[in-house]
């Protein structure tokens, strides 16, 4: 059997059968979608690209300030350390630090200072002046200045 053929020596399309102009349609909207998939896909990495490189700059600066933290944390320790040191000591020389009395104060009975205390509550605030100014020199200095 021989198929009908048209004008031009073609054979004519079935109506169940795409025309060829459908199949060029679906072939040039399919590589435009496959473009758009591949462009997002490019956005998507650089943006990807980008908070990476910002999530390595955020954990460099966190290790920095957890560094500064311990830092600071010991000379808080020492600090402190050393006031508890400064009064136990001023406290155990008032009154000679004898226990007894109702007063709360963990000293004699006699609250009146001794010249031994007397001289170390001297030292005492000679050594708190000194801290202080080491303190002002430090913070000055971690400003710039």
């Amino acid at each position: 059997q021989d198929l009908p053929q048209g004008g031009d020596g073609t054979q004519p399309h079935s109506p169940l059968s795409p025309q060829p102009s459908e199949g060029a349609g679906r072939e040039r909207e399919q590589r435009e979608q496959r473009e758009q998939r591949e462009q997002r896909v490019q956005q998507l990495q650089g943006c990807l690209g980008r908070l990476q490189e910002a999530n390595r700059q955020l954990a460099a600066a966190l290790q920095e300030c957890k560094g500064d933290a311990e830092r600071l944390s010991m000379v808080l320790g020492q600090h402190e350390s050393r006031s508890t040191a400064l009064r136990l000591a001023l406290r155990c020389r008032w009154g000679r630090g004898h226990g007894g009395g109702g007063t709360g104060t963990g000293c004699g009975a006699t609250l009146s200072p001794s010249p031994c205390s007397e001289r170390c509550g001297g030292a005492y605030a000679a050594l708190l002046d000194l801290m202080q100014a080491k303190l002002g020199r430090e913070e000055d200095g971690a400003r710039g200045g």
